[in-house]
């Protein structure tokens, strides 16, 4: 089994007993707290569907200023069924290792981000934690094939999942589906990333439907004709965007596929070229002289920014629509990249949202969820 790209995930015992014991750490271990008493210690009434709605959390938010600042504390008890942490790493001989110091115990925070994640368990009882071994910059393939040849995957018989390529030539290349069903519990199916700012011409970041194969509709289906069943398909949506400069500001005749001279300036707060927040397009909006459309075709929004910075991205009418085209088909459900991205404090400007207003959605459409979106760190009791 040749597997190029893929990110294998292993679930909260083995998470547990790999990064949560005291012998992984020289600074003391607090006991673990017991809940608080102004925070309500039940998952969300009516999640009964069984759909799966996985969410990432990152290692790195943690670093960013002012309202992008993400930590555990800011998750809201019943928002997801499991919570990803990205990332861990393996080494030639399969153990495992932090791939921030902060995880584990420190100086700064006694008990680490692993910890502090694995604590959310006190405020949600049904929730999963999961670890994610590996990025798209993990490229050791030799190790997931002796893991195979090994047999290893056998002894972790359903506490495996993994996160997978929705590109068909590359799932061609990459995987034996149909025997890989046999080995998770689910797949995370990337359905994002579809078009990318390094592309020359602007792109949907993850579209519904186009009429080439670059999109949601046409990554499922085939991912489930080569044998991998529905129930344990579950689609990825984003909340955020990926964006570009545009060659000729006034060459606006089609919504997408127009010359750009290369990725979008950083933005506020992700800084980074290319790619933006959902809450940094919420306030892009903001201004009158932003242009917006939403994609009947391929349902999904984009926007111009400063007459020259065109973006795809997502909002609560995408996420509506994929999620009723997920149920629709009958796939296992739909899995976040990430908590951080959507405006997880509700501070969009002129927004009635509230916070988590694209996973809320999810939580609200896909699990039955009915309620208000409390935080952990909220310090006044409200009912869930």
């Amino acid at each position: 089994m040749n597997i190029l790209i893929i990110i294998f995930i292993l679930q909260i015992n083995l998470f547990e007993k790999i990064f949560c014991s005291a012998e992984n750490s020289t600074v003391p271990q607090p006991p673990p707290p017991k809940p608080p008493s102004n925070v309500r210690t039940c998952n969300f009434v009516g999640d009964t569907t069984g759909y799966l709605r996985p969410c990432y959390f990152t290692n790195w938010a943690q670093n960013r200023e002012g309202r992008a600042k993400f930590v555990p504390e800011n998750y809201v008890p019943g928002l997801c069924t499991h919570i990803i942490y990205a990332f861990a790493q393996f080494n030639s001989s399969f153990i495992p290792s932090p791939s921030n110091i902060t995880d584990l115990p420190n100086e700064s925070d006694l008990k680490g981000l692993y910890q502090r994640v694995l604590e959310l368990k006190n405020y949600d009882y049904a929730l999963k934690v999961i670890i994610s071994f590996g990025e798209w910059t993990f490229s050791q393939t030799s190790l997931f094939e002796d893991m195979m040849s090994r047999n290893l995957l056998k002894h972790l018989k359903k506490i495996i999942t993994a996160a997978v390529s929705a590109g068909i030539e590359t799932a061609e290349q990459s995987y034996d589906i149909a025997n890989m069903s046999n080995y998770v519990e689910f797949v995370n199916l990337m359905t994002y990333d579809f078009h990318v700012s390094t592309e020359s011409v602007t792109g949907y970041n993850s579209p519904l439907f186009t009429k080439d194969d670059l999109n949601i509709d046409s990554a499922a289906d085939y991912w489930f004709i080569k044998g991998m069943p529905k129930n344990k398909i579950v689609i990825g949506l984003a909340t955020y965007g990926h964006g570009w400069t545009l060659a000729d500001p006034n060459a606006k005749k089609k919504p997408v596929g127009i010359n750009a001279t290369g990725p979008s300036k950083p933005t506020e707060f992700v800084k980074e070229e290319g790619i933006g927040a959902y809450y940094e397009f919420c306030e892009m909006l903001t201004d009158r002289s932003t242009k917006h459309a939403f994609d009947m075709n391929a349902k999904v929004p984009f926007l111009v920014y400063q007459n020259d910075q065109w973006f795809s991205f997502d909002n609560i009418r995408s996420f509506k629509a994929k999620i009723d085209w997920i149920k629709a088909n009958g796939y296992g459900g739909a899995y976040v990249w990430t908590l951080d991205f959507d405006d997880f404090n509700g501070q969009c400007t002129d927004s009635e949202d509230g916070i988590y207003p694209l996973i809320g959605t999810i939580a609200r459409r896909m699990g039955g969820i009915k309620g208000p979106l409390v935080p952990i760190s909220s310090s006044t009791e409200r009912p869930i």
